[in-house]
């Protein structure tokens, strides 16, 4: 299997940093140093463009150091899409009342390889769906 990597910006990078890493560390392709007042969010380029084998993507997911540094990604998860041949970047948010600052190659996120797995969406009626102990139960429905 093969992982196509095109590098726009000196500072990309694209590496596992161990044998056991199941993330591609990924890192701020920018030129000077990006600062964040407190809940700024801001949008940073990594200066790749990556082709995963064929039928798989890429989770991108925020290097496990960063919240303690302050930061997370707005929406908690990335995806980036199996025909997706843009530039990878990160939405980060500085979630402290301090400021923060990304210094230009600073690993910041990961991309982690997983198999696409695509299934036929057939609509039914809510009667066609089949029965389970749980049913409609949720929002802590089974206690604590």
């Amino acid at each position: 299997m093969e992982i196509k990597v095109v590098k726009l910006h000196p500072k990309a990078t694209f590496e596992r940093k161990t044998e056991g890493s199941v993330g591609y560390d990924i890192a701020a392709a920018i030129d000077g140093t990006v600062r964040f007042a407190p809940g700024d969010i801001k949008l940073i380029p990594t200066g790749i463009i990556v082709e995963p084998p064929e039928d798989h993507y890429f989770d991108l997911a925020l290097r496990s150091s960063m919240p303690k540094k302050g930061f997370a990604i707005p929406n908690g998860f990335g995806a980036i899409d199996l025909d997706y041949r843009g530039e990878v970047c990160i939405w980060l948010q500085n979630i402290t009342t301090e400021y923060k600052q990304i210094l230009p190659g600073e690993r910041i996120g990961q991309l982690i390889l997983r198999p696409a797995i695509f299934a036929e969406v057939k609509f039914v009626s809510r009667k066609e769906l089949s029965e389970t102990k749980r049913g409609e139960g949720g929002f802590g429905h089974t206690g604590r």
